[in-house]
């Protein structure tokens, strides 16, 4: 079974935003910390390859810019927001 099909989703696209990042950060190698209230965090209702292209790109960037290839990402939950910081 590939790592895709191990990602929580449905047809509604609501995704769980701690497994889609572990599936990207098992392709592209690179350290991630993560912060603020992250392991609470919720599922969220976005396409799920939109949502990977996005932590694609930003992975890549870190792995070819960054000398010590490490991302840290914060989540903050608003009443009104879920705000995704990297």
């Amino acid at each position: 079974m590939n790592s895709i099909n191990q990602i929580t989703t449905t047809d509604n696209n609501i995704i769980s935003i701690k497994d889609l990042i572990k599936e990207v950060a098992s392709i592209i190698p690179i350290k991630i910390r993560l912060s603020g209230n992250f392991y609470n965090s919720p599922f969220i209702n976005f396409p799920h390859r939109q949502f990977r292209n996005i932590l694609m790109e930003i992975f890549s960037n870190v792995y070819n810019h960054s000398q010590d290839k490490i991302v840290t990402i914060r989540i903050q939950d608003t009443k009104e927001h879920l705000i995704f910081k990297v």
